[in-house]
């Protein structure tokens, strides 16, 4: 279902922004394409992040684990360094582990900045990256022409 969930917040997120997820270029003139910014790249987020390609979007996720900048990277995305340190950050079992409150702390500074100048913030997992997609300023939310979408309807937004 995760992969479902991806694929749907990224149809939602596109039905709802004011804008085109593609570049086009016209005899009036260009459309910029969106910029989706993934917070998460497991199954839903990676789902996410492919979906977000095909319909035309610049794409730039990020997740902590550093084994996944190669899957992020391999579906066309930008991989957003942050430039933490990193290397320690993924269990045996594939997911995260847990990190210092300094770590988070900067994490969520670095990417509050990416997440207010995206057209389309995702967040895939709220559960798991509840500090920041909970945390990021009303006001770069409720700026026009943006839409912040989140896997669980609880957290959902948009402005």
């Amino acid at each position: 279902m995760s992969t479902v969930a991806g694929y749907k917040a990224v149809l939602l997120a596109a039905g709802r922004l004011p804008k085109f997820f593609p570049l086009l270029m016209t005899a009036a003139g260009t459309v910029t394409p969106a910029h989706v910014f993934v917070i998460g790249a497991g199954v839903a987020g990676l789902q996410a992040i492919a979906t977000a390609m095909r319909l035309g979007a610049v794409v730039e996720a990020y997740d902590t684990r550093p084994a996944v900048k190669e899957q992020v990277e391999s579906l066309g995305a930008k991989f957003a360094d942050l430039g933490l340190e990193t290397k320690d950050a993924e269990a045996k079992s594939g997911y995260a582990k847990a990190q210092s409150e300094e770590f988070y702390k900067k994490q969520q500074e670095m990417m509050i900045r990416r997440w207010s100048q995206a057209s389309a913030p995702l967040c895939s997992s709220p559960k798991r990256w509840s500090g920041v997609c909970d945390r990021v300023p009303s006001s770069s939310i409720s700026q026009p022409n943006r839409v912040a979408t989140a896997l669980s309807p609880s957290q959902a937004r948009r402005s």
